[in-house]
């Protein structure tokens, strides 16, 4: 039987929202966005005996914007930081701030150049300003298409996700490439068996890091077999550790967060505010937490958004990863030195930085 995968939209920072019954074991399903006011998470639909789940409301903690012109900060003479604001985000600067990217950038002058990082998602609008000329190829496990464009459009669940979720590794490596690998639809559904193909594909296509923001129940033996396969292949490996407030990430974080081999040169990734604190809704347990919530991020069509959820915490992980591996860090070591750098758990890029000169 195909097993469903879902993204699932979830009220993370509005506390008198609804939560789901715990879905049908073998469903995975990922936190993602903070909907508007009142949304609630609702059974959805039944896919091949699997109940899935579905918000339907829109995601975003605010109204689409476009992306204001002129703070685009890839390779073109502009400075990212000036005056201790960042340039081309400036509502991410506290983030990026408690995480040291701005000491961290200033170390790696490379910004991730000749670094490929996969985004394993609902596909990645390409166009949009801040992603144009970053995204070399990917595939549409859904249609069968060598494209990993977004789908879908606005007010569907999961439309946008993975176009933010890339945009959110450009900020922190401006000069890093994607790979789109489209394995989950608008509807935030999809099967784990595309996830393992995927991470496979993403490895054979020259991947360096793979970037995970999705997260289920219930682990899956043919996704950890992926990440095995790639992990042993020298490809480092991140992923979102879920926003249920449980106190363990869920899969395919959690294998990452264990002594097995799945968890060599892969990292579990929590949610914390803008002072390095763990949210409520955060699952906890990771290896490494960084912030995620109200993360100005690219939304299709040339618009931002402000996006909340671990979801947005594993692509800052996944972008310092790409700014060492730019400066010559070794694959081998480098999510142990990651690790080691870190304060109290928080991501510190400056200090990883640092310590690879």
């Amino acid at each position: 039987m195909r097993q469903t995968i879902l993204f699932l939209t979830l009220a993370v920072s509005l506390a008198a929202c609804s939560q789901p019954t715990t879905p049908a074991d073998g469903t995975l399903y990922g936190a993602a966005f903070q909907p508007t006011a009142g949304a609630h998470l609702s059974a959805a639909s039944t896919t091949n005996g699997q109940r899935i789940w579905s918000d339907g409301q829109r995601m975003w903690s605010d109204s689409f914007r476009m992306w204001s012109d002129g703070q685009r900060m890839w390779s073109d003479g502009q400075r990212m930081w000036s005056d201790g604001t960042f340039q081309p985000a400036p509502d991410n600067t506290a983030a990026f701030r408690l995480i040291g990217l701005d000491r961290a950038q200033a170390r790696a002058p490379r910004l991730g150049a000749g670094v490929t990082v996969a985004i394993i998602d609902t596909g990645v609008d390409a166009d949009h300003p801040v992603l144009r000329g970053s995204v070399t190829g990917g595939h549409d496990y859904l249609r069968d298409l060598d494209d990993g464009a977004e789908g879908g459009r606005d007010g569907d669940p999961a439309y946008g996700h993975g176009t933010a979720v890339a945009s959110m590794v450009l900020q922190v490596a401006p000069d890093a490439k994607l790979l789109s690998m489209r394995v989950i639809g608008p509807d935030g559904s999809g099967s784990e068996a595309d996830v393992a193909r995927a991470i496979r594909d993403a490895a054979d296509r020259g991947a360096n890091i793979i970037n995970l923001s999705v997260s289920g129940a219930a682990p899956n033996g043919g996704v950890r077999a992926a990440i095995v396969d790639v992990t042993r292949r020298g490809v480092l490996v991140v992923g979102s550790a879920g926003n249920t407030g449980a106190p363990r990430p869920e899969a395919p974080a959690v294998q990452m967060a264990q002594p097995d081999p799945a968890g060599e040169r892969a990292l579990s990734v929590s949610g914390t505010d803008n002072a390095g604190t763990l949210t409520a809704w955060t699952n906890r347990g990771s290896e490494v937490n960084a912030p995620g919530v109200a993360l100005t991020a690219a939304y299709p069509d040339g618009r931002a958004v402000h996006a909340t959820g671990t979801s947005f915490s594993a692509p800052l992980v996944s972008g310092t990863l790409a700014l060492a591996l730019g400066q010559g860090a070794r694959p081998a070591d480098l999510a142990d030195e990651l690790k080691d750098a870190t304060r109290d758990g928080l991501l510190d890029a400056a200090t990883l930085l640092s310590n690879l000169h």
